[in-house]
Order: structure tokens, then C-alpha cells, then sequence
């Protein structure tokens, strides 16, 4: 997302991210690549401006890591 985005917005969405950051609960601990996931989602929400576009190419750089936003419980 860095090398994507710029350092600025990486940053920011990892700031925000790191701001929220709540305990996780006993179902969330079980999965944790959807707690991370859903958290950063809501960062990418709060820091960009067009977050559509945002989510679908955030998506697909997670996707093309292993990571699957379509597995997300929202």
C-alpha cells in the first residue's frame, strides 16, 4: 500500500489504525487476519477520500498477500 499510495497515506491509515485499536474479543482472537482487516478497512474509511475506490485496490494488494477481504464478516 505503501509503494501504492505514497508514505503520507500509509502513514495516516496506520496511525489511525494504531489510535483505534481495541483488546480483541475470544472470537476475533481465533481469527485474527479478519480483526486486523476489518480494523484497517475502518482506517481506510476515516483517511480516504474516494473510499470505494480505495477498498477494491486495498483489497486485491491483500488478496494478492494471502489476505482475503471477502471472508469479512461485513
Amino acid at each position: 500500500m505503501r509503494q501504492r499510495y505514497g508514505q503520507e497515506f500509509a502513514d495516516k491509515l496506520l496511525f489511525y489504525v494504531f489510535q483505534r485499536w481495541q483488546p480483541a474479543t475470544t472470537s476475533e482472537k481465533n481469527n485474527f487476519n479478519a480483526y486486523f482487516m476489518s480494523r484497517l478497512f475502518s482506517g481506510v474509511f476515516a483517511v480516504a477520500n474516494d473510499y470505494d475506490k480505495y477498498e477494491v485496490e486495498i483489497s486485491a494488494i491483500l488478496k494478492a498477500r494471502g489476505l482475503d477481504s471477502e471472508q469479512l464478516p461485513f
